[in-house]
């Protein structure tokens, strides 16, 4: 395995998906997060559909359908759990517990493809778990947050959420290392597209139609997540998936830089720190 190809792959995949979060986040304000999140996911369909006509199609046997299928559904289910979670409760809250989902897939690791982590592996991905966690909320934001809010409903379905990614992308491996990482990731994105469809059909008075401006950012943000997918995906065939799943995971480092500039906002002391964690657990992994 190539420990820095796949650390390499991971922060391709981080920067990506950390850019597309701002154009989501621009969408969603614009349509509504469910006719984005459809759209957003048939759009990244097609991409990936015109991309493996480059690659040779593979069959998957029943066996490996039937993950892909189950993968759909969790993916389709974790993000509308999310959704739901951010309605439920406070961002600040939410957001964080959902981001230790990289804590899940290194556990899976460990546990069931029983990789080894050198103490030097541990401190850099640690530093960069933690400092996702740091980044994906403003210190400011607690001081209206009570303990009510801390235990509600919406804390609750953010761990859902949160166990729900660690399985959706652990998993993916053994798709992409059978088929490659194109294909593996045109299928599992079929799967969750027909999943949000399905549930869409019976709550069609929230989907509402993007307007035509929105398409090429639509496009746009498609475009960014299957170039995470493909980095990500390849990452985890060819390197240790705790190593590339961490810090794929940090995409919130690369979305809180970039909300400074394209959004305007104001980056906190908290959000500061979380940012040389993540600098520096990137280093540790790669020179130690």
């Amino acid at each position: 395995m190539s420990l820095y190809l796949g650390i390499i792959l991971g922060i391709t995949a981080m920067f990506a998906f950390g850019i597309s979060k701002i154009y989501l986040k621009k969408l969603v304000q614009s349509a509504g997060e469910f006719s984005i999140i459809y759209v957003n996911s048939l759009m990244v369909v097609l991409l990936f559909l015109a991309g493996i006509f480059t690659v040779r199609l593979s069959i998957p046997s029943f066996k490996l359908l039937l993950l892909i299928v189950a993968l759909g559904f969790i993916g389709a289910f974790a993000l509308l759990v999310f959704m739901r979670a951010l309605k439920l409760g406070h961002v600040a809250i939410v957001v964080p517990v959902s981001s230790v989902f990289g804590v899940i897939i290194i556990a899976f690791a460990v546990l069931i493809l029983k990789e080894s982590l050198s103490p030097s592996m541990i401190v850099g991905i640690a530093l960069i778990i933690l400092g996702t966690v740091l980044i994906s909320f403003k210190y400011s934001d607690l001081r209206n947050i009570t303990g009510a809010m801390i235990w509600s409903a919406g804390t609750g379905l953010a761990l859902v959420t949160a166990f729900g990614w660690g399985i959706y992308y652990f998993f993916i491996r053994f798709v992409a290392v059978e088929i490659g990482p194109i294909v593996a990731a045109f299928y599992v994105e079929l799967s969750v597209v027909i999943f949000l469809y399905i549930f869409l059909l019976f709550n069609m008075d929230k989907l509402q139609k993007p307007g035509r401006s929105d398409y090429k950012y639509i496009f746009i943000n498609a475009f960014l997540v299957v170039v995470a997918s493909i980095a990500y995906y390849t990452g985890i065939t060819v390197s240790k998936i705790a190593v590339v799943a961490a810090i794929t995971s940090a995409a919130p480092l690369v979305s809180s830089l970039l909300a400074i500039y394209v959004l305007k906002e104001k980056i906190e002391l908290n959000q500061k720190f979380a940012t040389l964690m993540i600098v520096a657990g990137v280093i540790v992994l790669a020179v130690l």
